[in-house]
């Protein structure tokens, strides 16, 4: 029964990973606008 939800350390696992690709994102299109305003 438990298999069937996704446990704790899932879910706060995916949102660890949802941040990092949220960060990665923010880094990339900081990058370019630095990049840009030289």
């Amino acid at each position: 029964m438990s298999k069937q939800f996704p446990t704790y350390e899932v879910l706060s696992n995916t949102a660890k990973t949802e941040k990092l690709t949220l960060l990665q994102k923010f880094a990339f299109w900081f990058r370019d606008f630095l990049e840009n305003a030289e």
